[in-house]
């Protein structure tokens, strides 16, 4: 299904595709990420960050790391490395580590079109690595959700036999928040696998639990692929830290695409991502505070007349009433949200800030309408 690369083999490829293609800036399409600053003195509620975070832990890592900025992190990232993977109960070789699971996404596109594998991938949905995949000219399948934005797996699988390559699922999806059952994608999976890779974002999957993880999957089948980020609930968006999982042969085709070896993280973010993960109360106290915070805000719109799908994340996701530029109406009140147009329907998707941010939230909506 996919031949070995050599790193100068890739080079080369990688040399055309670039020359040929434009460079792209994700289509998020959900916030004003670049008008977001300390300065501006606006809340976010865009990028789905933890508003708590880094822990203070994690804080003294960084601060305790800053005087190794000289060095390459080469040894620092190997310990990070070793210590997720007897976290995630993974062998050493079933894992890479990169700079957020943007960069990750953006190798396994790469390596999509290298393989020229298509895409097959449901919309709405985080699209960094279909775009990536257009962006380099690979072939990619959108397929639309209609039924209340929940994944219609007969027809991805459907479409992806006719054209086998990649399915592309993050689970909880993002940017509805709405979660797909571990058994149902397991079951999915050990179909789908027997023509295509199936890679899961589970970017947000600490809300829901490890329960609804597939990372136990990878053991026995190479064609299952998972992604996971620090950069939500651990409080770590601005110093990129993700990894990858998967069957160590899996692993073995993607280590080409890297120039080094853990060359795109930072001392600052090893430190931090080292310190999280043995900070288990943090990311308790946060699951917590969003959970109860989350479910203040949902009962608060319901009584305003408006209902967000059910959401097993840090995000609620709705329909905006009378259509409405409900983002660039929040902005003038310094607030930043994100809103997608999706068949002619406004939709808005607010990142859960702290208590006191979506109290202002609902102030600012109460007035609107």
């Amino acid at each position: 299904m996919d031949s070995t690369i050599s790193r100068r083999k890739w080079m080369g490829q990688m040399t055309a595709l670039i020359a040929s293609s434009t460079l792209i800036v994700p289509n998020l399409a959900y916030g004003t990420e670049t008008e977001a600053n300390p300065t501006t003195n606006l809340i976010k509620l865009s990028g789905n960050e933890n508003p708590y975070g880094p822990s203070q832990k994690a804080l003294e890592a960084i601060k305790k790391s800053l005087s190794l900025g000289n060095r390459y992190p080469f040894g620092e990232a190997s310990a990070l490395h070793d210590q997720l993977a007897k976290q995630m109960s993974v062998n050493s070789k079933q894992l890479l580590l990169g700079s957020g699971s943007s960069q990750l996404l953006q190798l396994l596109a790469h390596w999509a079109v290298i393989q020229k594998y298509p895409v097959t991938y449901p919309s709405p949905t985080f699209d960094i690595l279909p775009n990536q995949v257009k962006a380099l000219g690979g072939i990619v399948n959108e397929i639309k959700m209609e039924d209340g934005f929940r994944y219609d797996l007969d027809q991805i699988g459907k479409q992806a036999r006719k054209t086998p390559g990649i399915i592309y699922l993050v689970n909880p999806n993002n940017p509805t928040g709405i979660k797909t059952s571990a058994q149902a994608l397991r079951n999915f999976c050990k179909t789908a696998t027997a023509h295509s890779y199936v890679i899961i974002d589970e970017a947000y999957i600490e809300y829901v639990g490890e329960q609804d993880s597939l990372v136990n999957m990878i053991h026995d089948n190479e064609r299952i692929i998972i992604v996971r980020t620090f950069s939500k609930v651990y409080g770590l968006a601005g110093l990129r830290i993700g990894y990858l999982m998967a069957h160590a042969k899996t692993i073995n085709k993607l280590k080409p695409l890297r120039i080094w070896n853990n060359d795109s993280l930072s001392m600052t973010g090893i430190a931090a991502a080292r310190a999280s993960l043995d900070d288990p109360a943090f990311i308790r106290e946060s699951l917590n505070k969003n959970k109860t915070i989350r479910d203040t805000t949902v009962k608060k719109l319901v009584n305003l007349g408006i209902q967000p799908y059910a959401s097993d994340t840090n995000f609620i996701f709705f329909r905006i009433p009378e259509n409405k530029d409900l983002a660039s109406l929040l902005k003038k009140r310094k607030m930043l949200i994100g809103q997608k147009e999706i068949g002619g329907i406004n939709y808005a998707r607010v990142t859960i800030g702290t208590k006191e941010e979506m109290n202002t939230f609902i102030n600012h909506i109460t007035n609107i309408y």
